[in-house]
């Protein structure tokens, strides 16, 4: 078994990013920025060789994995509910500082209203990673492309690094990814053991939005919801 490379990438921008909506399992689209920042990554990624697409089935998420998917149309998808981003319940759509402005923000408050605990998401996560790797094994994959959400990518970090002990060799961190930004894990002969975090939560492809652009983007960051 040869090394298995995962590339990761967060959904585009959406309205609800910048409204600082619980976007949960909300079926979101993505704003005309967020279509460039998706197209952007598919140039970035154009030269990539894939054998194999992994995304979340919501609307962003298929509208980020198809711009990229454009320039492997070769390449098959599958679309995986466990990739969703955490759900609130009854409270995904409404604003993060409504939500919360009563002080409430723990497990027991958000399953009241339908949604996940932190440790269901956690484990739902780390199942669904679990998922994939066995499967791009079994079907011999060399390297394949994961399209999700900032929840599950944050989650994602914590698995690998707290859980699986990967050491990061270069990036931005893994607690909170921007839009498009791609972060990448190689596991030694496809083990899930025994990984390493190429890069995290690197943006460069957005180099070439405008600069009042890329500057908004940086000092309003998008929630991880």
């Amino acid at each position: 078994m040869t090394d298995l490379r995962i590339t990761l990438i967060r959904h585009g921008n959406t309205d609800a990013n910048n409204k600082r909506i619980l976007q949960g399992h909300m079926d979101s689209h993505l704003t005309a920025l967020g279509v460039e920042q998706a197209r952007l990554a598919g140039e970035r990624l154009a030269s990539e060789t894939f054998d194999r697409i992994y995304s979340s089935d919501l609307t962003r998420c298929k509208q980020t994995s198809r711009a990229i998917s454009a320039h492997h149309p070769s390449v098959p998808v599958e679309w995986m509910y466990e990739l969703r981003e955490c759900t609130f319940g009854d409270l995904d759509g409404k604003s993060i500082s409504t939500v919360f402005s009563g002080g409430r923000c723990d497990d027991n408050f958000i399953m009241e209203h339908g949604g996940e605990s932190l440790e269901q998401f956690a484990s739902r996560v780390r199942l669904a990673f679990d998922k994939l790797v066995a499967s791009s094994v079994a079907k011999q994959d060399k390297h394949v492309l994961v399209v999700t959400h900032g929840g599950v990518l944050q989650n994602l970090g914590w698995y690998w690094q707290e859980i699986l002990h990967y050491k990061c060799v270069r990036g931005n961190g893994l607690k909170s990814h921007g839009n498009t930004a791609i972060t990448q894990v190689v596991l030694s002969q496809g083990d899930i053991t025994s990984g390493k975090i190429e890069f995290a939560n690197c943006n460069t492809h957005l180099i070439a939005l405008p600069d009042d652009v890329r500057h908004l983007m940086a000092e309003t960051p998008p929630p991880n919801v």
